[in-house]
């Protein structure tokens, strides 16, 4: 009983992870189920969908051109803090749950090979500073390092390359009398 709840509007009994958080409540979970709080507001903004559509570009019409920066700018900030902290929280849970996260990131690699085979080879291609990282095995190494490694990687692809056009050229001349 405790781990499902009935829904005041549509009437179905649920799992409590299908209600929001409602710290008002006195279980702590809103009275309507998530389906039919979307399907009210989806009901609601269809029917004044054009006095929505009004109000916001009403909004960003009186905005100056400072404004509008200022404001794209803090939303900007916003958003990195906000990624910076649910990075936070993403290494946190790592940190706590490693046998989990181990068997996610295994089923994922072994569903995903393709996916990882050509996003290798672009990094590798390009010479990306994380690709480069990983060949140093440093994932802190400087940006002078970083640079040194990726010129001296593609040094090594030009001799390769040199290599493989001379022993192309040695072979077509044995092959021509």
């Amino acid at each position: 009983m405790g781990d499902t709840k009935t829904c005041g509007r549509c009437g179905g009994t649920k799992p409590l992870v299908k209600f929001h958080v409602d710290r008002r409540a006195k279980d702590s979970r809103a009275s309507a189920c998530k389906e039919c709080i979307l399907s009210k507001q989806r009901e609601y903004y269809a029917a004044d969908r054009q006095k929505y559509i009004d109000r916001a570009s009403n909004y960003y019409r009186s905005l100056t051109v400072d404004e509008l920066l200022a404001k794209k700018s803090a939303d900007k900030k916003r958003r990195l803090e906000d990624k910076d902290r649910q990075l936070q929280l993403h290494r946190e849970w790592v940190k706590n749950n490693r046998e989990t996260y181990a068997e996610y990131q295994r089923i994922w690699q072994s569903n995903n090979r393709d996916h990882l085979n050509e996003k290798q080879r672009r990094g590798a291609s390009d010479l990306k500073d994380r690709y480069v990282k990983f060949l140093l095995c440093d994932p802190n190494a400087s940006p002078h390092i970083i640079e040194a490694k990726r010129e001296q990687l593609r040094l090594h692809r030009l001799v390769v390359q040199l290599q493989q056009a001379i022993i192309e050229v040695e072979t077509t001349e044995k092959e021509t009398p």
